[in-house]
């Protein structure tokens, strides 16, 4: 996970040098439509995959012809409208992009099969190897040469699509999919079924987390777009993996416990407390660093964001508990609840930011935090009350991260205003704070959590 996240901090390094912030709108809403379109690709097969207590050679080609089909559908799909997409957004050259991309919706369907039934038979170790050496050598080393040669957008096109197009080659080598078998039509019913009510939550999740964007993209133009995805992206950052992680992780071993609330409710109590401690801490650390992070990794060009970036970072330990309940509705097949809980924090999301954004990004950045609080909320909410966990047990666990957060973060903050004082350098600065706070989060958390860190032990180990 460090190393992946140094290489994505390495190629955003080199972009904000080279890109201007137009191009980098254009980037944004070109993720924007082509991460909709994969995640629509799925249909939440994969997820039958993992979660069904058996599955054999039919069920396995059931999926696989299943997302093909629908891969190749919708790659013919975004190629006929990609020119309303195009108007929609104000920017005329964004269709080519797209039409580009649109191949990767088939190359999408032959990876995340393999990769399923990798994280079924819980393999998580060869995953890890295996995304580290996708990305590396599919997207960041040809996005950091085509960037420097002059390629602009269409560098990181082409690495994207080098990405997806060696996962796909890789995945299927060390996981055959099950191409020739012939499913019963009951089975592909069933896939079809089941992928459509977790599909239904990752459609509103995919407005709640790129709704900020998919709104400013035509209220605020390129530019503006341009500026807040790169303080978004540099601030979701550290929770994205993490949440990958955990996802991967977390919900193969919350579905093999399916029905056991008490085993279950112990787990994610524990997780999710050591979670929203641990992101809390990580984001007030970014957002009190945020001048020297955006210029060591921006450089002070883009000091404009820094605002941004720092309030986006306070939501990071709220929207760590939130990916932990979601993966514990998906586990517990709470599908319908989950869906209407993220379609009203999307719904919040996108209100916030469409009257917020004529009072300017940092207005914006406000309305995303206060989004990510009640969505946290909403979705807390409906995981705990399938669990039976009592207020009390919420409310204490909530009392715990919130003072042992404050703490840390008043640790943190005289730490930093002292490397004011002795230092001068900001390189020097961060190289001073940063490992002190990790000893003085983890000093703070060991204090506090031991007991957590016990029942998540036995709740996993018996």
């Amino acid at each position: 996970m460090a190393i992946n996240a140094l290489c994505q901090l390495v190629v955003m390094a080199v972009a904000a040098r080279y890109l201007t912030a137009e191009q980098f709108g254009i980037v944004a809403a070109t993720n924007i439509v082509i991460m909709l379109v994969q995640m629509l690709t799925e249909v939440g097969a994969g997820s039958v995959l993992i979660q069904r207590s058996n599955i054999n050679d039919r069920i396995i080609a059931a999926v696989t012809h299943i997302s093909l089909l629908i891969g190749l559908a919708f790659a013919l799909l975004i190629v006929g409208i990609s020119p309303y997409i195009a108007k929609y957004f104000h920017l005329p050259e964004l269709s080519e992009y797209i039409n580009v991309l649109a191949v990767s919706f088939v190359l999408v369907a032959l990876y995340k099969i393999p990769e399923s039934i990798l994280q079924r038979n819980m393999r998580f170790k060869l995953l890890m190897k295996a995304n580290l050496f996708t990305y590396v050598a599919g997207y960041a080393l040809p996005a950091i040469l085509l960037i420097v040669k002059g390629y602009g957008i269409w560098a990181i096109v082409f690495a994207s699509l080098g990405q997806i197009a060696l996962k796909a080659l890789l995945f299927s080598f060390i996981q055959p999919s099950r191409f020739f078998c012939r499913p019963q039509w009951s089975e592909y019913r069933e896939v079809i079924r089941f992928g459509l009510g977790v599909t239904s939550i990752r459609v509103w999740n995919y407005f709640y987390q790129q709704g900020d964007k998919f709104v400013l993209g035509r209220t605020v133009g390129s530019s503006g777009l341009g500026q807040y995805h790169l303080g978004s992206q540099l601030a979701f950052l550290p929770g994205q993996y993490v949440g990958d992680i955990l996802n991967a992780v977390l919900f193969p071993v919350l579905s093999r416990l399916r029905g056991q609330r008490i085993a279950i409710g112990a787990m994610i109590m524990a997780v999710q407390e050591l979670a929203f401690y641990g992101m809390n801490c990580m984001g007030m650390f970014m957002a009190i660093c945020g001048n020297e992070i955006i210029g060591l990794i921006y450089g002070d060009r883009w000091l404009s964001v820094v605002l941004v970036f720092q309030t986006l970072c306070l939501g990071a330990g709220v929207r760590s508990a939130t990916r932990i309940g979601d993966i514990a509705n998906r586990a517990q097949g709470r599908l319908k609840a989950a869906s209407i809980s993220k379609l009203v924090a999307a719904l919040f999301l996108v209100t916030a930011v469409y009257f917020s954004s004529r009072l300017g990004l940092h207005c914006v950045a406000f309305a995303v935090l206060a989004s990510n609080i009640f969505a946290w909320f909403l979705v807390s909410w409906v995981s705990m009350r399938g669990l039976n966990i009592s207020r009390a047990t919420i409310s204490a666990a909530l009392s715990r991260v919130v003072i042992s957060s404050i703490l840390a973060g008043l640790l943190i903050k005289s730490l930093h205003l002292v490397s004011l004082i002795w230092f001068e350098d900001s390189v020097i600065r961060m190289i001073t704070v940063a490992p002190i706070a990790v000893v003085v989060v983890f000093i703070v958390g060991y204090v506090v959590y031991r007991r957590s860190l016990i029942n998540l032990k036995q709740s996993i180990f018996g």
